[in-house]
């Protein structure tokens, strides 16, 4: 971070940071000109002058310059203040109050009143040495622009805010929503606030009442709770608990804590970490509890390195011998080329990391603690999904912090929580009190638990800066609070003698955890290890328990420091880091930080070299089958090469990274990836490049599959095929037949999907061994049989493809289960549908398979419903179809809402059910018709109860229609069951005999048991 220019008073003065901006304008002033004398005019613009100012200075703000009939006052300049934007706001509303009540006279237009209409807003800025031209700072910046915008926006009488300097202040003033506004210059609309009025709250305790919120919970409940879950850990009840808080409520501490008195206890505590910064990292949490089991020097030679981590396999376990290879790879000590595929090293690294954690569990009790899971990547949570499952039944407690968990989290929504929440103002007390030496009084004791609001970051922020004399803590007026963390920690920082802040930045640019020899090489001078002592000394940056890694007190601490690093230094350091890190580990575990590199050196705008690494990052998560990871990472890449000029070497590069990307999409499709899709298939045109092309139409068309979409999918598939057979690619060919048949199948098209499965798994028959696609062809030849009744030939095409896939690892695997359910649910075998949803939801979470997991959910949760009537089953299978749904992610969608319409109407909710079915009638138009004839009959059923025999009959009717359409005896039958239930109650006895006593025909020869005893309930037979 530059400190040349940090004197405000330096003619050379120059600073990068957030600050909060008022424009104000007098309301018609061109009619008041036109109407007035130009003495006049000038006497009021000399009173505004004066008026601006009183208000602005009182505010703790500064005029920055007049312009005509405006006032531009800025807010965090030349020294920032933690509520910045609360000064802001209120000297804005009181200019208005102010303007409006002065008796200005003299005017030559009679009756005309004096208005003010004004915005504010907040935002990043370049900030240099003004002149009469451009006021007291000459300011850079969309946040000038997006203020002046607003003010323009204001109506006479008027102040305008932006969400941006309003969020977190909301209880200080009277607000209303205004429409989003589209400003000028803007892409998207901002959000904003009317401010009516100031709020008489003098303090933040005082706001927080005013919005009803919760009384704070102690830290003693909190490691309560945490050492009660120890208690039955130490006794053989392990277990998960996650402590959830917002970022700075103190989630880091209280872990710190709980893992000292756990250790006090003999109870080994082990600690991993998230990271936001360099991307996603795969097993980064566990690669350094790994790293902590298993010691080895990165400096020694190989030989000696290998056998320093064989023995600690030894001492751990001597069964942990066998996974050697995948844990040289998986520390980066020597690659592991014996595996064929990368599922099989996939499962191969995921296998060894949880048995070595188990293992050392059986030694003793344990503790595994993750900090900031909502950084986690999708082979972590494969590791910590197996950890899970079994820790109730070991002495293994798993702690996970975090900000928050999804709702549809699929590892931990079930977890038991533990939500951090802010001091009370007794804790606060005590902290300020252990923060700052000397006595203070109550007062200021409970000045500061109301300005932090028991926030212990904010806390903490405030003791120091007291510490260093920015402020006296008794001279604060009221109980303010900073809008946000960042101006409170600005001014932390800024405290800092120039070199400290200097230092600080550069830190801030490797990392929020950083080794002390990178910082001390990329900020080098004789000085550096004196500075950074001191820099520790100050608590901004605090050594590790390794000694020998740095990390900010805060992640936010570090942030805030970054944002005001200037962006061309920011530049030349992160390329400083990168070519760091390069030199040292050139020849030595390299792989271990390519992602680190292709953050650097994309942040450098060194595009080549982060293409480079971004693209190995993407191969290094694709290799243990981390998807997500590979999808970021290889994003990343083509990104970067966008920057590039745009040459043939460029687009060929670009085309072959997204191929590689497309494969990582396929098991979480997005209708984004389309977009990307369409480029790559245009420059595969352009070049001439057809089995590019063909490929690119290929991953296209999958995507399509997977998002439901089967028309645009059979398309690109046709397009991909015609060009595979010229190209006389014999295994490209028969797997695109084999595509377009699980298309069609999915649309219920069954005639052209079995010519097309049938020619497509011969084709592929002729090669061996059988691959992932032979097995997902299987499968849905399989699901056909199945909806046609054939249920002996489903379950040997089902159970073939399972043994082809069974545990490889694959994602497939997952897939198939479900598919094998849908054929069990539509036999009526509910028991079985409930076991297999469970394996492919095992698979699913193995994989980080989000799609699997979902429709595994919907699988179990309609099975559930069918053997205990579970509303909790009945829920959880809405939740699957909107997980679904939000995502847009419609294959097979409609099979999973025609089985929810159904259950709904079992349930008594018949509204439901009826909208359910109706949508379940609306994708069957789009080409997802599997579920069409059970959304009829739900549909039948409803309008006989309300009544309405004819719509009854035509839905039944329509039921058949579809039934026939895909030669399905079996929906056939189930519609003959509810038509003849129906018949009984409209008192036909002999018709509703006739079609009952043909379904259970149906039902005898299909072998669908249970619903043979349905229909035997009906005709009374015992």
């Amino acid at each position: 971070m530059s400190t040349d220019g940090l004197v405000p008073d330096s003619d050379s003065f120059e600073r990068r940071c957030r600050v909060t901006l008022m424009f104000a304008d007098l309301s018609d002033y061109t009619s008041l000109s036109e109407n007035s004398d130009p003495e006049e005019i000038a006497d009021i613009r000399r009173r505004l002058m004066q008026l601006g100012s009183e208000v602005v200075e009182k505010h703790q703000g500064v005029i920055n310059q007049f312009v005509g009939d405006g006032i531009v006052a800025l807010f965090g300049l030349p020294q920032a203040h933690e509520d910045d934007g609360r000064r802001a706001i209120g000297a804005a509303v009181e200019l208005l109050e102010r303007v409006r009540a002065l008796e200005w006279g003299g005017t030559g237009s009679l009756g005309f009143r004096m208005r003010m209409h004004i915005g504010v807003h907040s935002g990043l800025v370049f900030a240099k040495k003004g002149d009469p031209l451009h006021g007291q700072y000459q300011l850079t910046g969309d946040a000038v622009n997006t203020a002046s915008r607003l003010c323009s926006a204001a109506a006479r009488d008027e102040v305008i805010v932006s969400d941006a300097a309003l969020r977190g202040l909301e209880a200080y003033f009277e607000t209303e929503a205004v429409e989003p506004l589209q400003l000028k210059g803007k892409r998207e609309p901002v959000l904003a606030w009317r401010i009516l009025a100031s709020v008489a709250v003098t303090n933040r305790f005082d706001a927080r009442s005013r919005l009803g919120l919760t009384p704070f919970v102690g830290r003693r409940t909190e490691l309560r709770a945490l050492e009660g879950s120890l208690s039955d850990c130490c006794n053989g009840r392990g277990g998960v608990l996650c402590v959830l808080g917002d970022a700075g409520v103190g989630k880091t501490r209280l872990l710190d804590e709980f893992g000292l008195r756990a250790q006090r206890d003999g109870v080994s505590v082990l600690r991993g970490s998230c990271e936001s910064y360099g991307g996603v990292t795969p097993l980064r949490p566990f690669l350094q509890i790994v790293r902590e089991l298993l010691p080895v020097p990165d400096d020694a030679p190989l030989e000696q390195r290998i056998s320093r981590l064989e023995r600690g396999l030894e001492a751990v376990d001597e069964s942990l011998r066998i996974h050697l290879p995948a844990f040289l790879q998986l520390l980066s000590i020597r690659d592991w080329t014996d595996l064929a595929t990368t599922e099989e090293r996939q499962m191969a690294v995921i296998s060894a990391v949880t048995e070595l954690l188990l293992a050392a569990v059986h030694k003793q009790p344990r503790v595994l603690m993750f900090d900031d899971w909502q950084w986690s990547d999708g082979a972590s949570i494969q590791v910590l999904g197996r950890l899970v499952r079994v820790a109730r039944d070991m002495a293994l407690l798993l702690v996970v912090g975090s900000r928050s968990l999804a709702a549809d989290d699929q590892v931990l929504s079930q977890a038991p929580g533990l939500t951090v929440n802010p001091f009370t103002e007794a804790e606060s007390m005590h902290a300020a009190r252990s923060l700052v030496e000397g006595e203070l009084g109550g007062a200021v004791l409970r000045g500061v638990h109301l300005r932090s609001g028991g926030n212990p970051l904010f806390l903490e922020e405030l003791c120091s800066s007291f510490k260093l004399g920015i402020e006296r803590l008794e001279d604060w007026e009221g109980g303010a609070i900073p809008t946000t963390v960042h101006a409170l920690i600005r001014a932390r920082a800024e405290a800092l003698e120039p070199p400290l802040l200097e230092l600080l930045g550069a830190a801030s640019v490797i990392g929020n955890e950083l080794p002390s020899w990178l910082l001390l090489k990329v900020a080098a001078g004789s000085d550096t290890p004196q500075r950074l002592e001191r820099l520790i000394e100050s608590g901004l940056l605090q050594t590790t328990e390794t000694l020998t890694t740095l990390r900010f007190k805060h992640g936010l601490t570090r942030e805030v420091v970054y944002d005001a690093v200037r962006i061309f230094e920011r530049r030349e350091l992160h390329k400083k880091v990168a070519e760091t890190l390069e030199s040292q580990f050139q020849n030595l575990g390299l792989a271990d930080h390519y992602e680190v590199l292709a953050a650097h050196f994309a942040r450098a705008n060194e595009h080549r070299s982060a293409s480079t690494y971004a693209e190995l990052a993407g191969d290094k998560a694709a290799a243990t089958s981390a998807l997500d990871g590979a999808r970021h990472h290889y994003a990343a890449a083509l990104a970067q090469i966008d920057e590039l000029p745009n040459d043939e070497t460029s687009r060929r590069r670009w085309l072959a990274i997204v191929t590689k990307w497309s494969a990582a999409c396929v098991y979480y499709p997005s209708r984004e990836q389309l977009s990307v899709l369409a480029r790559a298939a245009r420059y595969a045109e352009e070049m001439h490049d057809y089995q590019a092309l063909a490929l690119v139409l290929h991953w296209s068309g999958w995507i399509h599959y997977a998002l439901g979409a089967q028309e645009p999918a059979l398309e690109h598939l046709t397009r991909a095929l015609e060009l595979s057979e010229r190209g006389h690619r014999d295994r490209a060919t028969a797997q695109l037949l084999v595509n377009i048949g699980q298309s069609y199948a999915a649309s219920g098209e069954y005639e052209p999907a079995l010519d097309f499965l049938n020619r497509g798994i011969d084709m592929k028959r002729r090669w061996q061994p059988a691959g992932v696609g032979d097995a997902y062809a299987l499968g849905c030849l399989a699901l056909v049989k199945g909806d046609r009744g054939e249920f002996a030939a489903a379950h040997v095409h089902a159970h073939e493809a399972l043994a082809m896939v069974r545990d490889t690892g694959n994602a497939v695997e997952g897939s198939l289960y479900g598919l094998l359910g849908m054929i069990q649910l539509w036999q009526g075998s509910w028991q079985d549908a409930l076991q297999t949803a469970a394996r492919g939801r095992a698979t699913g979470e193995r994989v980080n398979g989000h799609y699997v997991l979902a429709m595994c959910e919907a699988l179990a949760s309609y099975a559930r419903w069918r053997l205990d009537r579970s509303l909790l089953a009945l829920d959880s299978l809405a939740r699957a179809v909107q997980w679904l749904e939000r995502r847009d992610i419609n294959l097979y969608l409609s099979f999973c809402s025609g089985h929810l319409a159904r259950a709904e109407l079992e349930a008594g909710r018949v509204e439901l059910a009826t909208e359910h079915a109706l949508r379940t009638l609306e994708r069957a138009e789009r080409g997802d018709a599997l579920g069409k004839s059970m959304a009829h009959r739900v549909l039948a059923i409803s309008l006989a109860g309300l009544g309405s025999e004819d719509q009854a009959r035509e839905h039944c009717e329509k039921a058949l229609r579809s039934a026939e359409h895909r030669a399905s005896p079996r929906e056939v039958a189930l519609t003959e069951l509810t038509l003849g239930e129906l018949e009984q109650g409209w008192k036909r006895p002999d018709a509703a005999r006739a079609l009952l006593e043909a379904a259970r025909a149906r039902f005898q020869e299909l072998h669908m048991a249970w619903h043979k005893a349905e229909a035997e309930r009906l005709l009374g037979v015992r």
